[in-house]
């Protein structure tokens, strides 16, 4: 069925491995990379997807980075997908969310400390030989789904300690296939990169008003000067003396 993962996951894996490794080229086959059959199939390997992201209710999306003690943590959510194609199987309405791949480097498998999905110890599988990593055990239906996040925690000393390392694509952003409780593979898309922290535009806090300027004491009056003694007071006029009668 187109979509639809093997139904015998050994049996399929056996078969398909051992037709691929005899019609890899031996340059290939030794190769340092680690992904000796990942030279033949694409992501997610040994799998029939729906490849369009119109197929599909649910994308994935980066969503925060931060640093813990001895790793650095990246997170992503499953998000609604903007366009959902009616036509498509996996569109009707009732899909829900099974199992989650990661394209990755094989040699980064030392790397990875621990995966938390919604904030818990979740199971995984690191198939080096195929740069896989499978989250298993989402069962997240049509409603849970939405806002469910899961978390790699990358150890600090490795060389794999960033998503552009780590995973397979490069560019710090990820691809990855969701697939739903019947196996189908769909979509297989690009997670993006992990968005900047928020600025923080909180407003600043109000400042109370400034003091009232403090005023000097007024200054101590001048010294009083001694007053001066009041000036002697002015004699009367002295008028001359009458003139004698004149003779008779």
């Amino acid at each position: 069925m187109w979509g639809r993962f093997c139904p015998s996951w050994g049996v399929c894996f056996a078969a398909l491995a051992i037709a691929a490794l005899s019609a890899i080229p031996a340059s290939v086959a030794v190769s340092g990379s680690g992904r000796k059959l990942m030279a033949t199939y694409e992501f997610p390997p040994l799998c029939n997807c729906i490849r369009s992201l119109n197929a599909a209710p649910f994308v994935l999306r980066a969503s925060s980075a931060s640093s813990v003690v001895g790793a650095q943590r990246y997170c992503f959510r499953i998000e609604k997908s903007s366009f959902c194609d009616a036509k498509f199987k996996c569109c009707n309405g009732e899909q829900v969310i099974s199992k989650i791949e990661i394209d990755v480097e094989p040699s980064c498998r030392p790397a990875l400390l621990r995966v938390t999905l919604n904030g818990k110890p979740a199971s995984y599988e690191f198939n080096a030989q195929l740069g896989v990593l499978r989250l298993k055990k989402i069962n997240a239906n049509a409603t849970t789904a939405l806002n469910t996040n899961f978390c790699l925690f990358l150890a600090d000393d490795s060389i794999c300690d960033t998503l552009d390392t780590f995973c397979a694509i490069g560019g710090g952003a990820c691809k990855y296939a969701l697939f739903n409780a019947d196996k189908d593979c769909c979509p297989v898309g690009i997670t993006g990169l992990v968005p900047p922290p928020p600025l923080d535009l909180k407003p600043a806090a109000a400042h109370s008003p400034p003091p009232a300027p403090v005023m000097p004491p007024p200054l101590d009056p001048p010294p009083s000067l001694p007053t001066s003694p009041d000036p002697p007071s002015s004699p009367p006029p002295s008028f001359p003396p009458p003139s004698p009668p004149p003779p008779s």
